[in-house]
C-alpha cells in the first residue's frame, strides 16, 4: 500500500491500526513497525491510520 501523509504533520511515516485480539503475527508486525495495536475494543468510528512520527491517529 502507498504511504499515507500524516494530516498533522505531513509525515508519509503512517502504518495501519490493527483492532481486535491480536495473533502472533499481529505481535510480530507490531515489533517491526509494520502496524500499530489499537486494542479489542472497536466501535464504528476508531481512526484507520497512526503517524509514526507524531502520534496523531486519523482515519483517511
Amino acid at each position: 500500500m502507498a504511504n499515507i501523509k500524516c494530516p498533522a504533520c505531513g509525515s508519509a511515516e503512517t502504518v495501519e491500526i490493527v483492532y481486535g485480539m491480536p495473533d502472533a503475527e499481529a505481535f510480530e508486525a507490531e515489533k517491526l513497525g509494520e502496524v500499530y495495536l489499537g486494542g479489542c475494543c472497536v466501535s464504528d468510528n476508531d481512526p484507520e491510520r497512526i503517524c509514526k512520527r507524531c502520534g496523531r491517529e486519523f482515519s483517511r
